[in-house]
């Protein structure tokens, strides 16, 4: 009886180690998850040139991963802007992180159709608002060259920001 005794308190002390073990890895292997991923989502954007500019949205869509927000959007303009003001888009789809609200997050391309395309960084302006930065110069895009919003222009904006 006793060798049987202490065989069986071997093998528990054993067991009790081994699960102790299986509960590390399993907690190690949580950390080690595929973040949840979610569908794009639409959101609404709104252009400004000095004032508002009427838009049709082709498609503006996000996606959030984490922390890390993803956006991208194609909007045609229908609407007029003004000349020497910058191009501003707002709505952001996602609160941003507080200390990130001024930084270069993506592209942004302007068709003005029928004349030229504009390429430049998007960056944020302020927690809602983003705009273009020609590469060439430090102005906004529709500043420098100066240029307003018409009618069959097209935006195109890709961005990545971390979300509050």
């Amino acid at each position: 009886k006793i060798k049987v005794a202490d065989n069986i308190n071997v093998v528990l002390q054993q067991l009790t180690g081994e699960i102790v073990t299986l509960k590390r890895e399993v907690n190690r292997l949580k950390l080690l998850e595929v973040p949840s991923v979610t569908i794009w989502t639409d959101w609404t954007p709104t252009v400004t040139q000095s004032g508002s500019v009427t838009i049709t949205i082709t498609f503006a869509r996000y996606i959030v991963i984490q922390n890390m927000v993803t956006l991208r959007a194609r909007l045609t303009v229908t609407g007029t802007g003004t000349a020497g003001n910058a191009i501003v888009v707002g709505g952001i789809p996602a609160a941003i992180e507080p200390t990130s609200t001024v930084g270069i997050i993506g592209t942004m391309r302007v068709v003005d159709t029928g004349t030229s395309n504009y390429v430049g960084a998007l960056q944020l302006l302020t927690a809602t608002t983003m705009s273009g930065i020609p590469h060439s110069t430090s102005g906004g895009i529709g500043v420098s060259p100066s240029f307003a919003l018409a009618n069959t222009d097209i935006i195109d904006i890709v961005g990545t920001y971390e979300r509050v």
